[in-house]
């Protein structure tokens, strides 16, 4: 499967959220949120899976990971809104959200932030033994 380069997105303030899409223009979204640390860069197996299904999956790196700009200070709903601002972007009427390990919570405060168009979400989170 040939990778697509990361894009940017201007949120404004000189502030860049770094993302990728993959998978069908016309799929389902589901936007997935890395674990820690993490960036845009999709998960191969994982993320090949749900394209082949015909999910169009969108990650990003959270401020301060990978091309995105770091924000001091910022709380879960700030990142929540960057989600918004990016599905605005990608004219997402609607969309999945997924979190992996200190994802999780990025993906909930998506929920919370825009309940109008999440219609589900999907946690994983990684026990240590």
């Amino acid at each position: 499967m040939a990778e697509e380069p990361l894009e940017s997105l201007d949120l404004g303030g000189g502030r860049v959220l770094e993302y990728a899409v993959r998978g069908p223009d016309d799929g389902p979204v589901v936007l997935f949120h890395h674990g820690m640390p993490g960036a845009a860069l999709p998960v191969g197996a994982l993320f090949r899976s749900a394209t082949e299904r015909g999910y169009r999956v969108v990650t990003y790196s959270r401020p301060g990971y990978g091309a995105s700009t770091p924000v001091p200070g910022s709380a879960l709903a700030d990142t929540a809104e960057a989600s918004r601002t990016l599905m605005d972007h990608l004219g997402a009427e609607r969309y999945l959200v997924a979190g992996w390990s200190s994802g999780g919570p990025h993906a909930m405060a998506d929920a919370v932030v825009d309940p109008r168009r999440v219609r589900g979400v999907l946690l994983w989170f990684v026990r240590a033994l």
